[in-house]
């Protein structure tokens, strides 16, 4: 298993220990966006072979639901979304001792 893997799954499990109610997809999604692994729905959702709707869901359910995450670009007819680490997600995911944040 490459650095980089390793280090993806580490820091999945580290978020999922945060907050039991997170799904493994979110795990997956906030580890990939807090280490610029990717950063949108359509990228995610190729890089992990998820459905683009899968993803989508979500990540509107961390952005709006659980304040991890923020929206800054919605394309209308594709619905790709571009997202990044909300202030409280990057405090939340900064305060667990992982490696530090990219």
């Amino acid at each position: 298993m490459s650095e980089e893997a390793s280090e993806l799954l580490e820091r999945i499990e580290a978020i999922r220990q945060l907050d039991p109610l997170l799904s493994p997809l979110d795990g997956v999604i906030l580890a990939a966006v807090s280490l610029d692994i990717a950063d949108d729905t359509r990228s995610l959702a190729r890089l992990f072979e998820i459905e683009h709707a899968l993803v989508i869901r979500a990540v509107n359910q961390l952005a709006e639901g659980g304040g991890w995450l923020d929206v800054v670009e919605r394309q209308a007819r594709t619905q790709r979304t571009k997202v990044v680490l909300s202030e409280a997600g990057r405090g939340r995911l900064e305060g667990m001792g992982a490696t530090p944040l990219r």
